[in-house]
This record gives C-alpha cells, structure tokens and sequence, in this order.
C-alpha cells in the first residue's frame, strides 16, 4: 500500500521529511520510495495495517494560512458576516483583482505554507501541539545526526551570505539567496529583520515590499501592515504594489465594518489614494478599470454618478494600456453619465489619446522595471535604462497629449520619479528634477500645492508634515535626500549648498540684525564642502592603502621565492635574479599606473570642492576669510590642484581693491596687500615639483604675466620652464608664447623662435604655422588658399611619390640659410660626435649615371628581406633622447664653410687592375713608405661583396675604424703638413 500523507509540524519536520525521502533514494535502499523498510533487511517490503498505523498518527488541528481578511471574517458572527458578503456592491473588484492569483504571482515561500495550530473561535489561545514521536520505520537510523548536519550546513551558509552582504552591501544575490535561506530555516525574527535591512537600502524595489508584506499577514500583524503601506508608496510608486494594497485593505474594510455601517465611502478613498499614487503609470489602466467598475455597480445616487463623471474624465485624459476598454465603458454608460449642463467627453480627445499610448510604449515598454538599483557601473543595460527613461522625460516635455500647464508639470514630475526609482544612484536625474521643480510658474505651483492628498502623493518623501514648503524648500529635500544616497556625488552636493546658499541669502545680506542665525547658516553651508572633503580625503587615503598592501603582498611573494635558493650563487643566477629585480619593478610601476588614474580623479574632484568652498566664503565673509581658508587648509592639502592656485589668484587680483588691510600670509610668502600677492600664490604652489612640472599651470602662469603685459617675465617663465618640461609635453607653452611673440616682438625674436620650435617639432607644417601667425581668429583666408594641406601634418623632407620615372626628378628641398640652435634634450646620457675633417662627403651623381632608370616605385610596400632584417635590430625611436640633427642642413652648411677642406678616403666603389684582385682607388694617400700601394690582404669593411652576408661574412679583424685618430696623422704627414 502507498504510504499516506503525515501531517506533521512544518517548521520542525520539513527537514527530517526531506532526509527521509534522500535516504529511501540511497544505494541499497528499496526501489520504492513510498514503501517502509525494515532495518538490517535492505529491499525487503513490509505491509503494515492501515487501522494501525492511523491509529499511530498524532491528531492535529491543520489549516492553510487564510488571508487577513478571511481570519477576520470568522470572528464575526454568521449573521453579520452573510449580511456583509450579500451586498453585490462590494464584491465587483474581484472582478480584475484576484486575490489568490495575486500572491502567486509574489512567489513561492516559506510564508503561505501551511501553518500548524490555527485560533479556534471560541478562545483566543492556540492549542498546545505535541509532535508524538515518530515509529522506527519513519526515520532510519542516523537520521538524526544526518539532520543536525543538515542545519549545520544551512547555518554555514546564512553566514557566508551575511558575510557577502558585510563587505559589499549592492550584493542583490547575497541579499536575495538570504531572504531564501532564512524562510527555509523558518526564523522569524531574522526574516523580519532582513527585510527590514534590505527595503532600507533598496526602498524602490516593489517586490520585496510586497514579499514583506505578504510575510507580517502571515503574521498577523495588523498594525506592521498599517506602518508598512505608507513607507512603500513614498518610496515605490508601482502598480503591483497599488493592488496588492487595495486588494488587501479592501477585505479588512469589509470584513471590520459593522453591518449598519455602509462600506462605500471608505473604499472609494482606498482607490483614490491608490491611484494618487500610480494613477498616471500607462500600467494602471487595471486599477482604473476596477474602480469604474466598482462604481457602476453602485446605485446610481447623485454622489456616485459624480465620482463616477470625475474618474471617467481623469482616465480618458491618461495615455492607459486599455484606454479602448475604458472608452467602450464610458460610450455604455454614457446616457447616465451626462448632464443637460455638462459637455460629454469627445472622440477627438479619445483619438489623441489612444494614438499618444502607441508612441509612448516605445520608451516604457523597454525600461526594465524589475532592476534593483546598484552604484552605476554603465554596463549595456544601464545604458539602454538611462537612455529610454531621459527618451520619456523628453517626450513628456513635449507635451503630445496637449494638456494644461498644471496636468503637464504632474506628469512630468511624475516621470521623474519613475527615473529616480528604477535609476537611484545616478546624480543627473535628481539634479535635473530638482531644477524642474525650481523653473515650475508660480501660479502651477499654487494649483499643484491646494491640492494637498494628491501633492504628497506626488512628491512622496520630499514632502514635511505640513506641506508648507516653496518649490526651492522642497529642492533642497529632494537633493538632501540624493545626498543620503550619494554621498560623494560632486553634482548632487554642490547644487544642494548653492540652493542652501540661495535660500540664505537674506540672512547673509542682514548678518548684523542676528549674527547666531547667521553663523549657524553658515556653518551649515560651510558643512556641506566639509563633508564632502572629508570623503574625498578617505577615498584618496583608501587607494594609497590598497597600493602599498599590493605592493607588500608583490614584495613577500618576491622574498619567498628568493629565499628558496640561497646557497649557491653563480653568474646566471645572478644573471636570472637581476632579471627577477628588474621585472619586480616593472610590476610595481604597473601598479601604481592603475591605481593613478583613480588617485587623479580624486584629488581633480577635491580641487573643484576646495575652488568652491572658497568662492563660498568670499561671498558670504570677505576675501580676508577666504585668504585665510586657502593659506591655512587649502594649500596644504594633498587635494590641491593647480587650478585652486590659479582661481584664487584670479580672485585675489579681482577683489583686492576693495580691502586694504595688510594681511601677512602663511608659508613665510611675504607681508604685502591682497593687491601684491598674485604672483606669490603662483609661486607658492610652483615651489612644489609636482606643479612645476604641469604644463597646464605653467600656461596658467603665463596668461597672468601676458594679461599684466609684463614683458620681462613673460619670456623668464617660458625660458625657465621650458627646459623642465619634455617636449612631448612643452606644446602647450610655445601654444600660448608664440603668438603672444608674433603680435609683440620684433622680427628677429619671430624669426628666432620659429626656427627653435622648427626644430624642437620637425613634423609640424610650416604653412600651417604661417597661416596661424597672419591669420585672424575668426577667419581662415590664408587657410583656404592652400586648401587641404593644413589638414595635414608635413615635415621638412619631402615626401617620395609612388612612381618615379627618373631619379633625378626627385630633388631635396631648398634649406634654409641659417642653421637652427641644436640642444640636447639629456646631455649626460649621450655623446655628441665630433665635427672633424675626417667626414666623407658622398655624392651620388656619378653613381646614379651608371644605373638604370626605375620604372615603379611603391613607397608603401615592404622593404627587401635583408633591410628589414637589419631594421628589426635597431631600437625604437621613442628611446632616443639625444639631438636630432637635420642631414641636410648639416651638409649644407660644411659645405658652404670654406674653411672646412674636404678630404678625399678611401673610395669605396669596387674597380679592377690589371693584377689580382681588387684595389682601393686612392687620391690622398699615394705612395706609402715603400712607394707601392697597401695590399689588401683582407677584407677591411663589412659588405665589401654583394653577397658577403650570404656567406656569414662579417667586419674583418684587421679592419680599421672608420674614424682612426692614428691614421689621420699619418695621411697628414703623408702630404707633408
């Protein structure tokens, strides 16, 4: 026979149940799960009585949890409670609401399982169950023990969950995985406290607050519920939660309401207060629909048929999913509806309307509205959610249902908190609903604030107690909210201390009249760029922490690995262990290049917070507290950037005519007016390396030199910095000299200068140059009359084209007649070669008689095998330092030096004689010591032969430097000097 159905306690056997039905799967174990076994006889059925064992089981009094209303109900008595459900009015909502279907939809868990020991009518005490033990054959041996393991286990993982959750609290999975696990296990008080947990942190999210709610009825708990409904709508303005509220308030109204009590008026305000809420969502159009049905139904009194017109015309106004149903419910009704007195609703306005939901499903349709709002990492699809709901917020603007300027300003305010739900952590949408919330007229405002229930509906949270707030109170509520959020947002906070500021202006203005209201606003002004400096700070110290324990934890690893050979030491392993060092470094170099770039935007951020703050204390106490703030807190601050030094000189030069105290600032800069110290501030922060090697603020310096046209300091600064700065990075400063040169200087500083930036940036256009000398701003004449070669970078060597036809075609470029200041950029790391008479100078023409004419030439293809070769051998570029020297220009200009004699060599070029071999053809040289000619004995060069590379030839023992000191003397003694 089948084993029947043991009824036993849920929250103490639901495990024991489940190792039963694992044990009766074990290897060895009956093939039939539902058959018992007797121990020691694996597979062996045993038919047990079933008068027996019915008589075994333990009798309970068992019932489903029953929805609130439904256990309410029962304690009202028969008469009553049939009165109550007889009235047809008040059973028309589930018509579109189900109740059951509606909790299934929530999802499975621990909270409509079956409870155990339900309250009888009579008394108010639940019976005292005993679980009687279970028989042999119900548990197997070691069940028990298997059980504890179980819980063992289940234990462990509610701790690894909460673990998680510790050290990164946007961990959804953690958060969700525990929520399961605690239902599992059945304890309470840690459900009820994780939820508590998590709609704190995530306050928008609709399906946990229904999970929640779901989980105190279970409970009983009437008035957590009570409290529970109002916290979710200021916060999660949904359309699943706006049933589950109606669907569940609406049974307890009916189910408590005395009989002589008429229902009607209190669930017509659990609708509106609903619909308050979600009322404008194109999702609601079911909430509507229940509540014109509802009030169909009703008795047509003067007061129904009223708030019946007023919801027909609020829906036909809405953009809802089922607009056609709700019109087809107003034509139906219609004659009952108007009035001698009232215009009936138009088609035109159905139309409109019904053609505006197709457009705007193209935006709702595509937000995620399950998301649970993390820190924005701007994967793809919070790209697409940001991207769809600022598509909304535009398409509301617009204004396409064409509807009054109050109407507008709700939906839109609407819209917005829709953004600030699904997307809590990104600062542009609060920023953004703040500023409409500001730009909002006057007279809306009034209209939007006379109606009381449905403004707190709308601004739900950022709302007080009273509702007297202006639009910029409520501005300021909204972004101290954003700050609760984001903390560390710079757009968030620094909008919330200008309105803050803004809303204090009078009091700033009137200090004297209340000098404690004044220092108290202004403290709170001055805490909000407190804080926010603080967190910078924290953040900045975090990083160098994290860098330092990764370069520790590199360090160690290095050190274990060096300590495993320690004994012998010969050179590869010194050899392999210099490597080792060398790539340590390079590991460590590499980590603090990925932490830099999070450290820069640190400290750019803290430089924005310390400009501001200052600018905020000028305004408010003068610019001797403000020369104060930055000499004492500013400046020291590893937050400082450049751009503090440059807007507080700037603010310096501005305002100083208006103080004339002498104020001795900080750092021992001197003891002068505020009017003095602009060029001390630029001094101040240029003392520190850092700074001094930032291009940016050096062109900083030199605007404050050329806007007090001080000529001398001008080229002082530029000559001082420009040998500090690598030129890679220097182009800004010659950016910001050269025209300051061009329009000041004389024609010899032009001159000079163009040609040191000529070669300092080679590959810069000369054309382009010249054009941006003569040409005007606004302008672009000289540009258009050289056409697109300025969009082009060109460089002194012209280019080869892609045919040549004749080499002699091909000629250099006219040189210039002075030859430019050539200056290493590192001295020391290079030796320059010395300009002495032993240079060779190679013409070519003699040889280019003597080839062929090319036919094609591809400048593009790839260079011969051999070259390229010997190409892949040479270092990079980028790795010299040294001067780069023209070839052109140097020869030019030995060449034009008469003084310089050029002396004949060796030539090269292979000729035969009348005897063996080869001889080198020589003119200076001639006769030596013996009259007769060197023989050549061995190759002296490398490549003498066209195919000596092919037979692994190389430079000869014998062969002599090309530059020998030794055999100049002698060929200067061979001609008799």
């Amino acid at each position: 026979m089948d084993r029947p159905n043991l009824n036993y306690n849920q929250a103490q056997h639901q495990d024991r149940r489940d190792l039963q039905m694992q044990y009766r799967n074990l290897p060895g174990q009956t093939a039939f799960p539902g058959r018992p076994v007797i121990p020691g006889q694996p597979g062996q059925q045993v038919n047990f009585p079933v008068q027996t064992y019915q008589q075994q089981q333990p009798v309970y009094n068992t019932q489903h949890t029953q929805p609130l209303s439904q256990q309410i109900s029962q304690q009202i008595p028969p008469a009553s409670r049939n009165q109550n459900h007889s009235n047809n009015n008040t059973k028309q909502f589930t018509n579109g609401l189900n109740v059951n279907e509606r909790r299934a939809n929530v999802g499975t868990n621990a909270i409509n399982k079956p409870q155990v020991g339900t309250p009888s009518a009579s008394t108010n005490q639940k019976p005292k169950v005993v679980p009687a033990e279970p028989v042999s054959w119900q548990i197997p041996p070691g069940a028990q023990q298997q059980l504890s393991q179980v819980q063992q286990k289940l234990s462990q993982q509610i701790e690894t969950l909460e673990r998680r959750i510790t050290e990164n609290v946007f961990d959804t999975e953690a958060w969700l995985a525990l929520l399961d696990e605690l239902k599992e296990k059945g304890d309470t008080n840690k459900i009820r406290e994780t939820y508590k947990s998590f709609t704190d942190k995530f306050p928008t999210v609709s399906r946990q607050w229904i999970e929640y709610l779901n989980f105190e009825l279970s409970q009983d708990d009437k008035s957590k519920v009570q409290e529970l409904y109002p916290k979710s709508f200021r916060y999660s303005i949904s359309v699943e939660l706006a049933k589950h509220y109606i669907e569940n308030v609406r049974n307890q109204v009916e189910a408590s309401i005395p009989p002589e009590t008429d229902p009607i008026g209190s669930i017509i305000s659990i609708y509106k207060y609903a619909l308050n809420h979600v009322g404008l969502d194109i999702e609601a159009g079911i909430i509507w629909q229940d509540y014109l049905n509802f009030l169909n139904n009703l008795e047509p009194t003067d007061n129904i048929l009223s708030e019946l017109r007023d919801a027909y015309k609020q829906a036909l106004k809405i953009p809802l999913n089922n607009i056609e149903e709700i019109w087809k419910s107003y034509k139906k009704n219609e004659k009952k509806l108007n009035l001698p007195n009232q215009q009936p609703i138009k088609k035109q306005q159905y139309d409109r309307i019904s053609t505006v939901v197709k457009d705007l499903r193209r935006f709702t349709d595509k937000i995620n509205k399950n998301v649970i709002p993390i820190p924005l990492k701007w994967t793809k699809s919070e790209i697409e959610q940001k991207h769809y709901l600022e598509k909304w917020i535009e398409w509301e603007k617009f204004n396409p249902l064409r509807l009054e300027s109050v109407d507008l300003s709700k939906r839109i305010i609407f819209a917005y908190k829709k953004a600030m739900m699904y997307m809590r952590y990104y600062p542009k949408i609060w920023h953004d609903t703040a500023e409409y919330l500001i730009s909002i007229g006057d007279e809306d405002w009034v209209s939007i604030k006379n109606k009381k229930i449905e403004a707190k509906a709308l601004f739900g949270s950022f709302l007080g107690k009273e509702f007297k707030e202006t639009k910029e109170e409520i501005a300021v509520n909204l972004l101290s909210t954003a700050i609760e959020i984001m903390p560390d947002s710079l757009m968030v906070n620094l909008r919330y201390a200008e309105l803050k500021e803004h809303l204090n202006q009078n009091l700033y203005r009137n200090r004297d009249a209340n000098r404690d209201a004044f220092q108290k606003a202004f403290c709170e002004n001055f805490k909000i760029y407190e804080s926010l400096l603080e967190i910078m700070n924290k953040k900045y110290e975090k990083i160098e922490q994290d860098i330092q324990a990764e370069i520790d934890a590199l360090m160690k690893r290095h050190d274990a690995k060096e300590t495993e050979n320690t004994t012998y030491e010969d050179g590869e392993t010194r050899e392999i262990k210099r490597k080792k060092q060398i790539g340590l470094k390079n590991e460590i170099s590499e980590i603090e290049e990925r932490k830099k770039q999070q450290i820069d935007k640190i400290v750019s951020a803290g430089g924005v917070i310390w400009i501001n703050l200052i600018s905020f204390v000028r305004r408010v106490k003068g610019l001797e507290e403000a020369r104060k703030l930055f000499y004492e807190k500013a400046a020291p601050s590893h937050l400082c950037t450049y751009n503090v030094y440059t807007e507080f000189a700037s603010m310096n030069s501005k305002f100083a005519h208006k103080y004339v105290k002498n104020v001795r600032p900080a750092f021992g800069v001197g003891d002068n007016s505020p009017s003095g110290d602009d060029m001390k501030i630029f001094k101040l922060g240029l003392d520190q390396k850092e700074l001094a090697e930032n291009p940016n603020f050096v062109v900083e310096y030199l605007k404050f030199f050329i806007g007090k046209n001080d000529h001398i300091n001008i080229h002082s600064v530029f000559e001082k910095y420009i040998q500090l700065i690598p030129p890679d990075k220097s182009k800004i400063l010659w950016d910001i000299y050269c025209p300051y040169v061009y329009k000041y200087c004389t024609l010899f500083k032009i001159r000079n200068t163009e040609d040191r930036r000529r070669v300092i940036y080679p590959q810069e256009s000369s054309i382009k140059r010249f054009a941006d000398r003569f040409g005007l701003p606004d302008t672009s004449l000289l540009r258009n009359e050289v056409g697109t070669q300025l969009d082009h970078t060109t460089t002194t060597t012209a280019k080869v084209p892609a045919v040549v036809r004749n080499k002699k075609e091909v000629r250099e470029p006219a040189a210039p007649e002075r030859l430019a200041l050539l200056k290493s950029v590192s001295q020391e790391a290079f030796i320059r070669p010395k300009m002495q008479s032993s240079w060779q100078l190679y013409d070519q023409s003699e040889v280019e008689k003597e080839q062929p004419t090319v036919t094609s030439v591809s400048v593009s293809g790839a260079p011969p095998e051999k070259i390229a070769r010997y190409l892949a051998t040479l270092p990079h570029s980028s790795n010299y330092k040294g001067p780069i020297i023209n070839p052109n220009l140097l020869i030019n200009a030995i060449i034009k030096n008469n003084n310089i004699s050029i002396p004949t060599v060796r030539d090269r070029s292979p000729a035969r004689t009348e005897g063996r071999g080869r001889v080198r053809q020589t003119e200076t040289f001639g006769k030596q010591r013996g009259g007769s000619a060197p023989k050549r004995r061995r190759r002296d060069y490398d490549g003498e032969d066209e195919d000596s590379s092919d037979r692994g030839g190389g430079p000869g023992i014998n062969r002599p430097p090309e530059f020998d000191l030794f055999r100049a003397r002698q060929a200067k003694r061979a001609r008799g000097h």
